[in-house]
């Protein structure tokens, strides 16, 4: 069997939802208001609505269930619902005003009547919101549970750092990698250069065998005009050779052709 000190205490509060919500299941808003304001004020058991025994030693009365009926059944279920009804009375006043400013079809009594309403429903919030529940009947903060709760969240927090720097350490050698790669690509583009650079501008070595090679080629024809000049001249001197001799058998001819003819006159 269950026994409560108080409604007002924590647990009592947690009885209290079970019964509205075991009450809620089989009977109307007007009637489940009605029935969890007695159980709130005293005047009808709890163990009358719960499955379980259950007995209260200390009823609450009327004004403090009055006031615990307002903080664990109104505020907590139909502060929504009253928030709506207030919007839904300030947009009927402002319709109302509207019509009346620029129509003639709405009357005096009408336009007070909506702002009594806006001012009612205003009002009915304003009381509920005055019996918002106090701090202490909430769940009470397990200190075990919560610092088991943050040294999981360290453990995970721990976690993602570890592998968030598994994948620094990745990235670092990945880009480890391309810096190397890039060092083998400069080489490569450095030798090709040298290469080029080669190829279009000849080493010294080879500058100094061309120079001597062009030199000798030079000498090579200065020494051939010399041996073709030398040849005309050698030309030359047969030809007049051979010229005189020519003209010294003409000559001998001659004479021997004058002396024949001499001889043939003496005769």
């Amino acid at each position: 069997m269950e026994q409560l000190t108080t409604l007002s205490t924590f647990s009592g509060r947690e009885a209290l939802q079970r019964v509205y919500f075991s009450v809620l299941e089989r009977t109307g808003t007007l009637s489940l208001l009605a029935t969890m304001l007695r159980v709130c004020t005293g005047s009808l058991p709890i163990a009358a609505l719960l499955k379980t025994e259950t007995s209260v030693q200390h009823p609450l009365g009327f004004f403090r269930g009055l006031s615990l009926f307002m903080q664990e059944i109104v505020y907590k279920h139909y502060l929504s619902s009253i928030h709506s009804l207030v919007y839904f009375g300030a947009a009927v006043l402002l319709t109302i005003v509207g019509l009346y400013r620029f129509t003639e079809s709405v009357s005096e009594p009408l336009v007070v009547g909506a702002v009594i309403l806006e001012a009612a429903l205003l009002g009915l919030l304003f009381v509920v919101g005055m019996f918002s529940p106090p701090d202490y009947a909430h769940k009470p903060v397990d200190t075990e549970s919560e610092i088991q709760q943050l040294v999981r969240e360290v453990g995970e927090i721990s976690a993602d750092y570890a592998g968030f720097s598994m994948q620094v350490d990745t990235v670092t050698q990945a880009l480890g990698g391309i810096q190397q790669r890039m060092d083998e690509l400069i080489a490569s583009v450095n030798e090709m250069s040298r290469a080029a650079t080669a190829a279009t501008s000849p080493p010294s070595e080879m500058l100094e065998v061309m120079h001597s090679t062009t030199e000798s080629l030079r000498n090579l024809q200065t020494t051939v005009i010399q041996l073709v000049k030398a040849t005309d001249d050698i030309k030359d001197r047969e030809v007049r050779l051979q010229v005189r001799a020519q003209l010294e058998d003409m000559l001998q001819t001659a004479a021997r052709v004058q002396t024949a003819q001499d001889s043939a006159q003496g005769a």
